[in-house]
């Protein structure tokens, strides 16, 4: 008689409750979830801790949405099965409250067709009941780090690495910190230059700025810099002066 020892993943996990804990009871007053309803979740949702579970079911007539939440912050994902044109890689993608990626439930429509069968409304479940087991959440609190940029009313941006916010022409950027948090004011002060801007091409020719300084190019922010140094002392007779519209090299004692 042959064995089957390695079975395929999806398989395996169609005898167990995973990704939910063994200590979920699955169970409402009104509905059983299926035990092997997932065979494999992510859970990363911004702000979210170690005792993550699905905290509600909506069944309508074209999809199925699951609710992701912890005992702390209530609501952290939702995801939406579509009943009619499920998802050929079988996955039902999770989104935070703003719309940025917080995981995924691994499915297809023979897992799902119980629930299908449900009478349309919303069904809640408790942290006991519910929960899911450690192996396949990431907690991600919530104010370590800068993680997505969003301007007025549009879609959140996600970052990663080093981030420069540069004001443009005419605006003054201005960080300060309030508490915990750091936030940045834009003063919209102007362009000087607004009318050299309205006719360029025209009857005015933007001068060449500076490029280089005896061979030495700028920084990759455009900047030089000018300070008085020396080898031997740190108290150098040479000064740097900021005046109108430049600047002023002299030494002590000079007049020029």
């Amino acid at each position: 008689m042959s064995e089957l020892r390695y079975p395929e993943w999806r398989n395996e996990n169609d005898h167990g409750k995973y990704p939910f804990a063994m200590s979920a009871s699955l169970a409402n007053e009104q509905v059983l979830i299926p035990e092997n309803l997932f065979a494999d979740a992510r859970l990363y949702p911004i702000g979210g801790g170690q005792d993550q579970f699905l905290s509600q079911i909506t069944k309508t007539d074209t999809e199925v949405i699951f609710y992701v939440s912890d005992t702390t912050s209530g609501i952290l994902a939702t995801g939406t099965y579509n009943i009619a044109s499920p998802s050929d890689r079988g996955v039902v993608g999770l989104l935070d409250l703003y719309g940025r990626a917080a995981g995924a439930f691994v499915t297809d429509p023979n897992r799902m067709l119980p629930l299908i069968g449900w009478i349309s409304g919303d069904y809640v479940f408790t942290s006991d009941q519910t929960p899911f087991v450690n192996g396949v959440i990431t907690p991600m609190p919530r104010n370590i780090g800068l993680r997505s940029i969003r301007v007025d009313d549009t879609s959140f941006t996600c970052v990663n690495n080093d981030i420069f916010i540069i004001g443009g022409r005419g605006v003054i950027l201005e960080c300060a910190r309030e508490g915990t948090d750091i936030v940045i004011t834009a003063h919209a002060m102007g362009e000087p230059l607004y009318k050299q801007l309205l006719c360029a091409g025209l009857v005015y020719d933007n001068p060449c700025r500076l490029k280089t300084i005896n061979g030495v190019r700028p920084d990759n922010y455009g900047n030089f810099q000018i300070v008085p140094c020396s080898l031997e002392t740190d108290k150098s007779p040479i000064r740097v002066i900021a005046i109108e519209n430049g600047i002023q090299i002299l030494t002590v004692g000079s007049t020029a």
